[in-house]
């Protein structure tokens, strides 16, 4: 077995859309997703013909401190983990208890006044699309943000004024439960390595008749219907969740070698990741592309556990005039087994992604 919380870049292959990948005429987008009757391997030949491999480098955060990256620069930010649930599969403890510990976290690292957590899933799953996560993508994009705002009002209880002024976002929180993640960790690319005019490019989900529970365990049906309890059974449209890249184009992202990718190694539980789907201010990071990667670190660990992780998605409202709210975490809240590594010899580091 290699030696465990190792600082380590590595390089190896992600998978970003290809700019030549067919348009769907009926969407006018690229459009991917699970069809009827699809098997693992024809739902996997059909992403590969949309996609393209490519090798980069994925700098492990240990090495610069978990504590250097910020939500509002660099578009996720590395906190100390809400307390954990004894069993991730009840439902009742996750709505009820883990949602109300989330808002707190995400409300005290964001700087944000209302938080909503709409969604979560546990990862495997048994649909293919709530498997690890293969491509670089955003799950919501900007094309949902009309819908964001009709949703604090008809759900939330934001005044039409309010809900039209505020700023707004909407952050995954992610990170892995009962066992650290040894394989496929979550990697995510710096906003300030990307341009989005250049290096985006609209997709949605389609074909996909129902989408998995929080946990995958289970189907609800309809296109519009998104996991969350009882969402589906809402008769206004307005209130219901706006599926994740199928009510609306999102995007994916076109390769550039100047993207810079982080990720942590051996993440454990304790530590979360905080990072954004769309934020609607302009004068910050606006999304963070992510995905998952093979890491060979641990092929010679023949036992070693697949990967098992939490994430939410959460819904943000900062005040009409919040510019930027961020409230800066210092290194001793992060985990112990998570703190950057202080005796690297200064030629191993990388350059600041600044």
């Amino acid at each position: 077995m290699a030696s465990l919380n190792s600082n380590r870049n590595i390089t190896a292959s992600m998978r970003y859309f290809s700019p030549d990948a067919p348009i769907d005429s009926e969407f006018g987008v690229v459009s991917i997703g699970e069809r009827p009757g699809d098997t693992k391997e024809s739902y996997k030949a059909r992403r590969h013909q949309l996609t393209v491999s490519k090798e980069v480098k994925f700098v492990d955060a240990r090495i610069l401190g978990l504590d250097r990256y910020k939500l509002n620069v660099h578009g996720f930010q590395f906190v100390k983990s809400a307390e954990a649930l004894p069993n991730w599969k009840n439902k009742n403890d996750v709505y009820d208890i883990y949602y109300e510990r989330l808002k707190m976290l995400v409300k005290k690292h964001t700087g944000a006044t209302k938080a909503f957590v709409f969604s979560h899933l546990l990862r495997p799953g048994k649909s293919f699309t709530s498997a690890y996560a293969g491509f670089a993508h955003l799950d919501y994009g900007p094309a949902f943000e009309t819908a964001w705002r009709r949703l604090l009002v008809a759900r939330y209880g934001l005044t039409s004024e309010e809900a039209s002024t505020c700023g707004l976002a909407v952050v995954n929180v992610w990170h892995p439960i009962e066992i650290p993640a040894y394989k496929n960790p979550l990697c995510l690319l710096n906003y300030e390595s990307i341009n989005l005019k250049t290096d985006a490019i609209s997709y949605r989900y389609v074909g996909n008749p129902t989408l998995g529970s929080r946990d995958g365990s289970e189907k609800v049906p309809g296109k519009e219907a998104v996991p969350s309890r009882g969402d589906y059974k809402r008769k206004n449209k307005d209130e219901r969740i706006p599926a994740a890249g199928v009510a609306y184009d999102t995007l994916g992202a076109l390769f550039n070698p100047n993207h810079q990718w982080v990720y942590i190694s051996d993440q454990t539980p304790d530590t979360s990741i905080i990072f954004k789907q769309w934020d609607s201010r302009e004068n910050v990071s606006r999304c963070t592309f992510h995905s998952s990667f093979y890491d060979r670190y641990h092929d010679s660990w023949l036992d070693c556990p697949k990967r098992k992780s939490f994430e939410s998605r959460i819904m943000i409202v900062y005040g009409n005039n919040d510019d930027d709210n961020k409230i800066d975490l210092p290194a001793s809240d992060l985990p112990a087994s998570d703190l950057p590594a202080s005796d690297l010899p200064a030629s191993d580091l990388p350059a600041p992604c600044l």
